[in-house]
């Protein structure tokens, strides 16, 4: 299969997973995108110094045409972080499909581009007030998609507790950031080691995780719906995920049982309890750290790509995209682009 990937260069990393996984199955992946200036790139062309002769680099591609120039037979747009959109995505031949981020940051501007894909998969279980047809909003969760490991997982587990992210990103981080206040007062009250950092990426970051027992994770970045890339990462780096328990998980290939993969908590002194557990009872955290280890290991980017076009791109194939698009005959694509792009913060 061909496929036309939509995308940024560099990738962003918890993405990467689905250009790993396609290649991996054999199938050929076209790149074309923006090229952007972000702090991780050098970093990620350290480790795949062939991404960016492989990539094509347009302002607006119309996606017929480029369809037509490559063969291909899917169109996948992962959410850059860089404002971009193509044309043409109503009448496009062959299926289009987008990863849109449903947490707190850029998710109005989501909201808007989501009509013109013919699906665009979502990680939380949909509830009865849920207005999009679940056709167009099928199940596939991302987070446990790792394409990376640390250097060395075996180094010494050096901290109880560890995150990496921003904080006063405003408008973003609030929520998350007052959680994280909260779990460091109730972790010192225990002499509890928390380190927090930022500013490290791919596998600098896999590293620090794995130098901690424990890695901390919230939910999305302002709300309780999803887990982040982070539960994976901490999973791959021999770490036990503790996070606030999230409400409407799903899509994943196998779930993540609590208690055996990772360990949720409901209030910060509860986290700090967990943390000291994990510190004291050093049996029962090997084995939770080994089983989500070896969920990661059963669960690689290919087979999970093969479970993405069978799940989410063969059914609209059968179904052919003009039926599957019946519904969508009265959406305006070039204003809701230009809505989209505004919404960014980008020049309609």
């Amino acid at each position: 299969m061909d496929i036309l990937l939509i995308h940024q260069d560099p990738p962003v990393p918890c993405l990467y997973g689905f250009d790993v996984g396609l290649r991996e199955l054999g199938h050929t992946v076209h790149r074309i995108g923006p090229r952007v200036d972000k702090p991780w790139g050098e970093d990620f062309y350290a480790l795949e110094p062939d991404y960016k002769n492989m990539l094509v680099t347009v302002p607006d591609p119309y996606l017929p045409r480029f369809v037509e120039d490559s063969n291909a037979d899917l169109v996948l747009w992962l959410q850059p972080s860089h404002p971009t959109l193509a044309s043409g995505l109503l009448n496009c031949p062959v299926p289009t499909v987008a990863m849109l981020t449903e947490d707190y940051k850029f998710s109005h501007a989501y909201q808007i581009a989501r009509p013109l894909f013919d699906a665009c998969p979502t990680a939380i279980v949909q509830r009865a007030f849920d207005p999009r047809p679940v056709e167009w909003a099928p199940l596939f969760n991302f987070i446990g998609l790792q394409w990376l490991q640390p250097a060395d997982i075996g180094q010494p587990r050096v901290r109880d507790l560890a995150f990496v992210g921003y904080t006063n990103v405003h408008g973003v981080t609030e929520a998350r950031d007052a959680e994280l206040n909260r779990v460091h007062f109730a972790c010192a009250d225990r002499s509890l080691s928390f380190d927090h950092t930022n500013g490290i990426y791919l596998r600098d970051q896999l590293d620090f995780y794995a130098a901690s027992r424990c890695v901390w994770q919230y939910p999305g970045q302002g709300h309780e719906d999803n887990l982040t890339y982070r539960a994976g990462e901490a999973m791959a780096s021999g770490a036990v995920c503790i996070a606030k328990r999230p409400q409407h998980l799903g899509g994943l290939p196998e779930p993540w049982v609590e208690g055996e993969h990772i360990l949720y908590y409901d209030t910060p002194e509860e986290c700090a309890d967990i943390v000291e557990q994990m510190r004291t009872d050093i049996e029962r955290w090997a084995t939770i750290a080994v089983n989500a280890l070896e969920w990661i290991e059963r669960n690689p980017p290919a087979a999970q790509m093969e479970r993405f076009l069978r799940d989410i791109v063969e059914p609209i194939r059968q179904a052919g995209v003009n039926k599957w698009r019946r519904h969508k005959t009265s959406i305006d694509e070039d204003s809701a682009a230009r809505a989209y792009l505004a919404a960014l913060g980008a020049r309609p």
